[in-house]
């Protein structure tokens, strides 16, 4: 990489966090539990991470566990997730992935993790 793009991305990574303060991190961490962050990083696929984590810690205050998760019905997630990106499908995919989590123990693998619904390889390589 050379340095003149690695001072720009600083540059915004300061104007992030000046704007950010609260705390500045992504998605995909800070959350107590495994299923949270695999349910994050579905969610924040082609959204802020801001506003994924805002998302997040309203639902998962409602929900705080795979089982409730999965027995909500798709369209109480998908108001609850409004505000994300795709929120229809990936109501239907955390849904789907909840109700699997809450019968068997999280996955440990690439290939078992892939094989949940909403979850890629590049989803599964982040968590």
């Amino acid at each position: 990489m050379n340095s003149e793009i690695a001072i720009r991305q600083l540059n915004h990574l300061k104007k992030f966090v000046e704007k950010h303060p609260e705390n500045p991190r992504l998605a995909a961490e800070g959350w107590n539990m495994d299923w949270q962050t695999l349910i994050a990083i579905i969610l924040s696929a082609q959204t802020r991470d801001t506003k994924t984590i805002e998302v997040c810690n309203k639902l998962f205050k409602k929900y705080s566990t795979p089982k409730k998760l999965g027995n909500a019905s798709q369209k109480e997630i998908e108001k609850e997730i409004h505000q994300v990106n795709y929120h229809k499908t990936k109501a239907k995919h955390i849904r789907e992935t909840a109700k699997i989590l809450s019968r068997i123990k999280m996955p440990e693998t690439l290939e078992e993790l892939i094989k949940l619904p909403g979850v890629g390889r590049k989803t599964a390589t982040y968590f």
